[in-house]
């Protein structure tokens, strides 16, 4: 699947950016024209089967197959709309078609929308608005599948929060279908001359779809899963489905076998949902498996003895009928909170959340969705269209803009907020010295030390991650109380006095609102290598004729070094050469790529040539740093010592002196997004001390210091000053840009002590 993006919903649970999951959007009626029970229990399923993996993915880690269910019977029941009509009267009345597409999908998701927009406003940090909104846009336009596609396949895209409109990608690539199949099937239609060009046509669809599928998924998954032209074979494959139901037989051995055929679909469909979880490379093949189980459901699911004994009962019937209105609701429900209080959410929480989506869904259903669906005539469709959707659509857009405009409010509100701040201690930008007001001390230690702050879990995408930021919890007083009493009031104890609040200076660097796009030159000018290339382009500042070259090798967290190695290149007349890409290390150690869901080849390539570029350039200094995080293919590279092993054996390959940077200290959340909603006292934001070391770091730098002959830097006490929890506002700078990455801003700033480290190994060497 393409790049998760992970949340915590449950203790130890992580959600994948991308999963949410629209259900079919027609009713249960098969293509001979009679109510099929068993389809809308199927409906319930696969809805089912997204609700519980959204809530406790733990439980059912391949719950999102719900997805290919849903696809599945989408295009059963279109297809077999539409090619009824084509062999009834040769033609497809369009404005009948899309009349009722509208007046079925429209009034509950417009409601869903207005409302999403309403509690996104209320809860989701300032920062976040603009993008939240622009969710909101591209669902209420059917695109939301394409601007997540781009966004979780941008390496940087600063998407820390999962968006409460996320589950919307779905019903847009289901919308987009039907804006291209009545026309399509209508052309096959009359030029083919009858209805066999339609299945043939059909078919082919179906084949080069999942062709695509595959290989997409291998270069580029994040489109081959939010994109149409990737999930069409799906739509094809039950649409084929409708086609052959055209001709029923008879036999009931015939009869018998699909039924069991039925049974082992729904094996197939459980299976999935099981054994599945978000590491596989999705869809490609993995997606034959439910979507094959769900074609096979349908066509014998409601013959005698077959699978409708279970789809066709009351509790998975009632499932299915509010399935629309239920995947409508439930994402936003579940995740709302999150983004919210920033805690994972209890057990009690999560079922009492899902028990309040059903409720919501079904009175959505029975008071919105069903009275505008069935409760007119068709020849008075429009009129009941307008009169029903109108106004919803009306408070749709009317939310959309005033949570576009709260997004520039709050701006404006801030920026008032912290010069009323700045003002109200009577201070300057001038006079307020380094550290004042940045979260840190007269040694930058914090003068306190929060219980809570922002911590959730890391983020397993390139995705993308995706966050949640905890709001601090309120303390409890430990102040006292005094109980009444007859006898005379002693003298009170003097209390202890309240630590000072620490806000966000005024002149802060990089401003919260750009803190997220403070990026290092290697992101915009391209060296900082993508997933997709193997050879190094040369990168380079500084005289070609100078005495002294550095190189820097590694993943990102080498790439936002790379401020602070360039002030000193340029400062000292040397040479700055940088071989580093997204999400590899610099090591022999077969890794795994999140957002590709498989192993990483690409980065193994490009580290063969990156050895042969420093043997041809000959480094004085070979720099390299990277993520705590590095996937080993193998599970005995999984500890830090074989890790920086890997290191060390791929370091002596190359010439010149070794240096080797610790990795950054960890937030885990979105810095500039906490800081936003605390603006009045940072110190909710600090990194606990605990997340300052996590997987082993730095004993994986030691080590691999150690077996190469090289140097180890740590500057994690620069950063935060001590053994404490470290703030993310550093002598008056933004320290991180995301939840990992520095600031371009403050990495310049280390330019000093990364001058002095590199001069104290060079005269070692009498340079």
């Amino acid at each position: 699947m393409p790049g998760y993006r992970s949340t915590p919903i449950g203790p130890s649970v992580r959600v994948p950016r991308g999963l949410p999951v629209a259900p079919s959007s027609g009713s249960a009626e098969s293509t001979a024209g009679y109510f099929r029970p068993d389809i809308e229990g199927l409906r319930g399923i696969a809805v089912l089967l997204v609700v519980v993996f959204h809530a406790a993915p733990n439980l059912l880690g391949g719950g999102f197959v719900g997805v290919d269910v849903f696809f599945v019977i989408s295009g059963f029941l279109i297809t077999g709309l539409l090619y009824r009509e084509l062999r009834r009267s040769g033609r497809i009345s369009f404005p009948g078609f899309y009349v009722r597409r509208v007046r079925r999908l429209f009034p509950a998701a417009a409601l869903a929308l207005a409302a999403t927009f309403l509690l996104s406003a209320a809860v989701i940090s300032p920062l976040e608005l603009p993008r939240v909104s622009g969710d909101g846009v591209a669902a209420a336009l059917s695109v939301s599948n394409i601007r997540f596609a781009l966004a979780s396949g941008d390496y940087f895209a600063a998407i820390t929060d999962p968006s409460p409109f996320l589950h919307f990608w779905s019903l847009s690539v289901e919308e987009q279908f039907y804006l291209i199949w009545p026309a399509l099937l209508l052309i096959v239609f009359r030029l083919g001359r009858g209805t066999r060009a339609v299945a043939l046509t059909v078919a082919l669809v179906a084949l080069v779809s999942l062709l695509l599928a595959v290989v997409l998924t291998d270069v580029a998954a994040s489109w081959a899963f939010y994109s149409l032209p990737t999930r069409a074979w799906q739509l094809a494959l039950g649409g084929l489905l409708a086609i052959a139901a055209m001709r029923r037989s008879g036999s009931s051995s015939h009869a018998r076998v699909l039924a069991i055929v039925g049974w082992i679909g729904v094996g197939a469909v459980l299976l999935a949902g099981i054994a599945f979880d978000d590491t596989l490379a999705y869809p490609g093949y993995w997606a034959l498996l439910p979507t094959i189980g769900a074609a096979a459901i349908i066509a014998g699911g409601d013959r005698r003895g077959g699978a409708g004994m279970l789809l066709g009962r009351r509790p998975m019937r009632f499932f299915g009928r509010i399935s629309y209105a239920l995947y409508l609701w439930h994402w936003p429900l579940l995740i709302l909170p999150v983004i919210a209080f920033g805690d994972a959410l209890t057990v009690g929480a999560r079922v009492g959340l899902v028990a309040l989506a059903i409720l919501v869904a079904t009175l959505s259903t029975l008071l919105v969705e069903e009275p505008i669906r069935r409760g007119s005539r068709p020849g008075a469709a429009r009129k009941n269209l307008a009169l029903a959707g109108g106004p919803l659509l009306g408070l749709a857009l009317a939310v959309l803009v005033g949570v576009t405009a709260t997004g520039w409010v709050t701006d404006t509100a801030i920026a008032e907020s912290l010069r009323g701040e700045t003002a109200s201690r009577g201070e300057t930008a001038s006079d307020a010295g380094p550290g004042r007001g940045a979260g840190r001390g007269a040694q930058g230690a914090p003068t306190s030390t929060p219980s809570t702050g922002p911590n959730v879990r890391a983020t397993a995408k390139p995705g993308i991650p995706a966050e949640a930021t905890r709001r601090p919890k309120p303390r409890r007083s430990t102040e006292p109380t005094a109980k009444p009493t007859a006898a005379p009031t002693p003298k009170p104890r003097r209390t202890p006095k309240p630590t000072p609040v620490i806000h966000l200076p005024a002149d802060v660097r990089p401003s919260v609102w750009d803190a997220a796009d403070d990026v290092e030159a290697l992101v915009p000018n391209g060296c900082l290598h993508k997933e997709d290339l193997t050879s190094p382009r040369p990168c380079s500042v500084g005289a070609s004729g100078a005495r002294v070259v550095i190189a820097l090798v590694g993943d990102s967290h080498a790439s936002h070094w790379y401020p602070a190695l360039r002030k000193v290149a340029l400062d000292r007349g040397w040479r700055l050469e940088t071989f580093v890409k997204v999400s590899c290390p610099f090591t022999d150690i077969p890794v795994r790529n999140l957002e590709l869901k498989r192993r990483y080849r690409e980065c193994e390539a490009f580290n063969e040539n990156v050895v042969g570029a420093l043997r041809r350039l000959q480094p004085d200094v070979v720099v390299t740093a990277l993520s705590r995080w590095q996937h080993p293919i193998d599970e005995a590279d999984e500890s830090s010592v074989a890790q920086g092993n890997g290191m060390a054996r791929m370091l002596k390959r190359v010439p010149g002196r070794k240096v080797i940077i610790a990795d950054v200290p960890y937030p885990g959340f979105d810095v500039p997004g906490c800081l936003a909603k605390n603006i009045k006292d940072i110190r909710h934001c600090a990194v606990p001390a605990g997340g300052r070391v996590s997987g082993g770091s730095p004993l994986r730098e030691r080590t691999a210091a150690r077996a190469s002959g090289g140097a180890m830097l740590d500057f994690s006490k620069v950063i935060c000053g001590g053994n404490q929890d470290c703030p993310v506002v550093n002598d008056d700078m933004i320290v991180f840009r995301d939840h990992h990455h520095l600031t371009a801003t403050f990495a310049k700033s280390m330019a000093p002590q990364l001058d002095r480290a590199l001069q104290r190994l060079l005269k070692k060497r009498g340079r």
